[in-house]
């Protein structure tokens, strides 16, 4: 569709956000602390440095093939055969990431809003919705991200308000106390929880103002980077890092435990969570629809509906191969590496390197 081919850089700003943002926030806290202590909302800012690297690679790349679509590059610099074996790669790396997340975010919500009911259930009905939202189209996406962005980010500034006043912010000291060795392990892991910006594969193609791309990009990453490190801090702030490496979900503990002064809102942090459900719909509705139209180019299919629904029995049985959540996080902490690999060094590499071939010979096949 040409209304398709129209994302301001506002929409382009808040899907990166939205996108990479996801369940990696309740657990990431946690996984970065046991390793650096009070050094983790560092290691947050220097991940976002680097994620930013990553993206501004990929949009060198990019532009070196004319901002093409991902997918005529791929073709006409690699040929069909490995350029369609290529998207299939990166949508199946994507199936399978969204499909641990969402199993995540499950777990998550069945241990703070419903608890008795099915994770069979729960995965389903999270299924079809991201599918009605796939396949109304990559517009339709981009406009629920920009509304996504406000109903979360206000109550969650709110949050982290609330929380800052009941914070020992000297539990965050001493800094720089940790082997040199735990912060590299650190920031690997942290590098981790900002996928999700291969998203910008799908939009910079569409986006009206693709010489901006690199300073919106930059203010997303940005965005992000604080986020995380304000969360983090405060994190830290209300239990300490060593209480915190005995708690799964530290994040959504905090909302729980932090007291609204006056009653403000009568159990505030259900209020949040819940709205937290949309926020992370968006992570798993934006991977969905790369996926699909990653696997749609891949063996030529004619419409996205078509390629979204041949995901979603993959994505059922991904999210419900754990048995528990122990085994659900050593899964993700194996295949996560070497997705974002993929995705934000591999793919970037190959367009950059084959540019000059494609662009000589002309076609797009």
């Amino acid at each position: 569709m040409n209304k398709d081919k129209y994302i301001d850089s506002f929409g382009y700003f808040c899907t990166i956000i939205v996108t990479i943002v996801g369940i990696g926030i309740f657990s990431y806290p946690r996984e970065v602390s046991d390793l650096v202590a009070g050094d983790s909302w560092l290691v947050a800012l220097i991940s976002a440095g680097i994620t930013y690297l990553f993206v501004r690679f990929i949009l060198k790349a990019m532009e070196k093939n004319e901002y093409k679509p991902i997918n005529i590059v791929l073709r006409r610099n690699l040929g069909t055969i490995i350029g369609s074996f290529i998207m299939l790669l990166m949508a199946l790396s994507n199936i399978v990431i969204i499909s641990l997340g969402m199993r995540a975010f499950i777990e998550v919500i069945k241990m703070y809003l419903l608890q008795n009911t099915p994770t069979e259930f729960l995965v389903a009905i999270t299924i079809l919705c991201g599918v009605y939202l796939v396949r109304s189209g990559l517009i339709a996406n981009i406009k629920f991200n920009e509304v996504a962005f406000w109903i979360m980010f206000i109550p969650m500034v709110f949050m982290l308000i609330f929380a800052a006043f009941q914070s020992d912010f000297t539990n965050n000291l001493p800094l720089f106390n940790s082997k040199p060795i735990s912060y590299i392990r650190a920031i690997l892991v942290s590098n981790f929880v900002y996928g999700g910006a291969e998203i910008i594969y799908l939009l910079v193609p569409n986006l009206k103002d693709k010489k901006g791309a690199v300073k919106t990009g930059f203010r997303a990453l940005a965005f992000i980077g604080i986020f995380y490190a304000v969360t983090i801090i405060l994190c830290i702030g209300v239990f300490t890092s060593d209480v915190m490496g005995n708690i799964i979900w530290p994040t959504i503990t905090m909302m729980k435990v932090v007291d609204v002064p006056g009653t403000f809102v009568e159990r505030w942090y259900g209020i949040v969570l819940a709205l937290w459900i949309v926020f992370y719909f968006t992570t798993f509705s934006n991977g969905f629809t790369f996926s699909a139209h990653m696997l749609k180019d891949s063996i030529k299919l004619f419409d996205i509906r078509i390629s979204s629904m041949l995901i979603v029995p993959f994505i059922y049985l991904i999210a419900m191969y754990p048995t528990n959540i122990a085994e659900l996080y050593y899964v993700i902490d194996m295949v996560s590496p070497v997705f974002y690999a993929i995705n934000l060094i591999f793919v970037p590499i190959v367009i950059f390197a084959t540019g000059k071939i494609g662009r000589a010979k002309g076609v797009d096949r």
